[in-house]
């Protein structure tokens, strides 16, 4: 799907004289000093999503001024989209580049009422049970909107690449957002994610009504694991023992796109690692507290930046080529209802809009 433009009036950041982030300024670091600042802030808003606030942050050594950014799109569970500016210098840190961080956040209920996981939205009534996960359906009104701004910032700040990456709920709403248009990333990455639908039963923490909740996942795969294999990388974090979201839903998921032709990894986080965020004093026993260990401690680099990299220092021309093919190849899905009937095959739009119908 290529979706018409936002007209979001972004500009180079030395162009527009951008405001430092929450007041600081350079910092020393190893490398150059690195320097966080606000390039814009805005909001998505539509009737059919609510609206979806956003900040655009550049973070950058002073060597790399000149050299072209990578754009990370960061999606952080619903409502979390404070980042500060010692998480984006270790961002900035593990990927090497200048960097571009589109913030988001989650979007507020639709005039009818829907609330969303960010690109799912869900009545109270689907919501019931807090099943909203299963029951939901894709908007992609929200998905198009969100494309377009990446569009216009990769375009408008000269980004090379562009990375979806999202915790938690974010991860599904990476993986919504990176199927919806997979020829704009270069990779994905769900961390502690989840998809649409379960395989898990209902006694389990993360269960859901069966067989509905499977019959509405494997549906999800059909639709959006030949997209993510678009993408030239996918990497989801997960623990084993997450009580809040189900690693053998995305083990299905990592398999689904390499059954696909994509390629992708599923990295498990250790035990003893799954509740490192938490303090000592307010440990939790969910085992959904690994973002630090996964994504900006020394140990990111061998789970994410290490496998991500030549994905993202690699020959553009070869890496759009590659996308192109790969999009002609799955430009058309076959998809399925929860009753197991088959849908027209449409083009990839037409198919969100399927998708939405059906989930």
């Amino acid at each position: 799907a290529v979706c018409a433009g936002s007209g979001s009036g972004l500009s180079p950041c030395s162009n527009v004289g951008a405001a430092t982030h929450g007041g600081v300024g350079v910092v020393g670091v190893p490398g150059g000093a690195v320097d966080v600042q606000i390039v814009k802030a805005g909001e998505l808003a539509d009737g059919a999503f609510g609206v979806s606030r956003y900040t655009l942050y550049e973070v950058c050594p002073e060597s790399l001024r000149n050299e072209p950014p990578i754009l990370m799109v960061w999606l952080h569970g619903l409502d979390m989209s404070v980042i500060t500016d010692p998480e984006l210098r270790s961002f900035q840190k593990h990927f090497g580049r200048k960097l571009l961080c589109l913030a988001m956040r989650n979007p507020s209920d639709a005039p009818d009422g829907r609330s969303f996981i960010w690109g799912l939205g869900y009545t109270k009534a689907q919501n019931r049970n807090g099943w909203g996960f299963i029951y939901g359906e894709i908007c992609p009104t929200y998905l198009c909107s969100l494309c377009d701004l990446v569009r216009e910032i990769v375009s408008h700040m000269g980004a090379e690449k562009a990375v979806a990456m999202g915790y938690s709920a974010g991860g599904l709403g990476a993986m919504l957002l990176a199927s919806h248009e997979p020829e704009l990333f270069s990779a994905v990455v769900p961390v502690a994610g989840h998809g649409v639908g379960t395989l898990e039963p209902p006694e389990s923490s993360f269960g859901g009504p069966q067989p509905d909740a499977a019959r509405i996942f494997e549906a999800f795969l059909q639709q959006r694991a030949p997209r993510l294999a678009g993408v030239p990388i996918l990497v989801a974090i997960h623990a084993p023992r997450d009580t809040v979201s189900s690693i053998k839903d995305m083990r299905a998921i990592v398999e689904a796109v390499v059954e696909h032709g994509g390629r992708s990894e599923l990295v498990e986080v250790p035990d003893e690692k799954a509740n490192s965020d938490a303090s000592a004093k307010k440990r939790k026993k969910s085992s959904h507290g690994y973002y630090h260990y996964s994504l900006l401690q020394e140990s990111a680099e061998d789970i994410l930046y290490a496998k991500l990299r030549g994905v993202l220092t690699g020959g553009q021309g070869t890496d759009r080529e590659q996308r192109g093919l790969h999009a002609k190849e799955h430009a058309t899905v076959e998809a399925r209802d929860i009753r197991g009937e088959m849908l027209p095959s449409k083009g990839s739009r037409d198919s969100d809009a399927d998708s939405a119908r059906l989930l």
